[in-house]
């Protein structure tokens, strides 16, 4: 029954074509996954802890990996970076659910990262790098109910080193 919910989650969402260049459309995927967890609660939890996997999720995964040996990558590249960024995605979001969630004594597992964070740095030798790290981590840990940019810009940094290996390969 789990499984029919993972594969109307994944048929429901709106996947994107691959107009414009591969970067643009690995984005595009990062984007539609992160919409589908959105849209669905529970199931980036659900795609981490199955035990079978639903053809539907296996089927979008072969339409990328597909899309993106047309756009002249090689299988094993193809399929390397749609489980890195489909790992990331799925990872991230659980990341920013685990943020929000309310823990013992009041406020969020966010408050209490910021809290211990600003402490330790109160403690450490170099106090200009642990203020400049906490803000950092701040905007990575974005606001209740309101992620950041933080996990596109790990997407971003994905892209950036396929980008780096395909010029080495040139």
């Amino acid at each position: 029954m789990l499984d029919a919910a993972v594969a109307v989650a994944v048929g429901r969402t709106i996947w994107p074509d691959p107009e414009g260049n591969w970067a643009d459309y690995l984005r595009a995927c990062a984007k539609a996954m992160w919409g589908m967890f959105e849209a669905s609660p529970g199931l980036a939890q659900r795609l981490r802890s199955m035990t079978t996997i639903p053809e539907e999720l296996v089927m979008q995964s072969y339409r990328i990996v597909d899309q993106l040996t047309q756009l002249g990558f090689s299988l094993k590249d193809a399929a390397l970076i749609v489980d890195t960024i489909g790992d990331m995605t799925a990872d991230s979001y659980l990341t920013v659910e685990l943020l929000d969630r309310v823990v013992g004594g009041g406020g969020s597992y966010r408050d209490r990262a910021i809290e211990t964070m600003a402490h330790a740095g109160g403690i450490v030798p170099n106090q200009k790098t642990a203020a400049e790290y906490l803000g950092v981590m701040r905007y990575a840990m974005g606001e209740r109910g309101k992620p950041s940019a933080w996990w596109m810009d790990k997407v971003d940094l994905v892209i950036d080193g396929v980008a780096y290996r395909l010029c080495e390969r040139n």
